[in-house]
């Protein structure tokens, strides 16, 4: 029995070190993925920038450690790495996006290119996200269902608004996002 036990354990440690991510893209969507800011502060130059490719806003190292990585994880977002390049810098990344928002909103998991580019340090300081084909179609249809939760949102909670469920520390925008749907399924 207790050899077992020595083998389960040397299987689970063995599991956890062929997992640990191991380039710097990798470590930072992990740590991202758990939200772990004293350790992307410890990859993240101190000029990082996160730049979205089809929109104007951008996230500096401070805005990224705090209000980025506080309302992802008010959604439990995340990235499910697809495909990554094999090598150089940058790393580029296919990823899907899971969250709250588009498990009860749209049922669709948005796809992106992410590239990660580390510095002369070999700290990360510029995340680039990209869209990739589909990106349009995705677009309009949360944009649709985000014009319903919008309105369904201020008929059956006024007062509420989405901005101030993102802004709100408990898990009001999940269980608002989960009225939603059962109230689209019951339609």
């Amino acid at each position: 029995m207790k050899a077992l036990a020595i083998i389960a354990s040397s299987l689970i440690l063995l599991s956890l070190a062929v997992a640990k991510p191991k380039t710097a893209g990798e470590r930072y969507i992990y740590f991202a993925n758990t939200y772990n800011k004293d350790s992307l502060d410890k990859i993240l130059a101190d000029d990082f920038i996160l730049k979205r490719n089809f929109t104007t806003f951008t996230n500096n190292k401070e805005s990224f450690l705090g209000s980025y990585l506080r309302n992802t994880s008010r959604v439990h977002g995340h990235y499910d790495i697809l495909s990554k390049t094999p090598t150089g810098n940058p790393e580029i990344f296919l990823v899907e996006n899971s969250s709250d928002v588009f498990t009860y909103l749209i049922d669709v998991k948005p796809k992106w290119q992410i590239s990660v580019h580390t510095n002369k340090d070999r700290l990360v300081d510029i995340v680039q996200i990209d869209t990739v084909p589909g990106y349009n179609q995705f677009k309009q249809t949360l944009e649709f269902v985000q014009y319903k939760f919008d309105k369904w949102l201020r008929l059956a909670h006024p007062g509420e608004t989405n901005n101030s469920l993102i802004g709100d520390t408990t898990d009001l925008y999940t269980r608002r996002l989960m009225e939603f749907q059962q109230m689209r399924i019951e339609d």
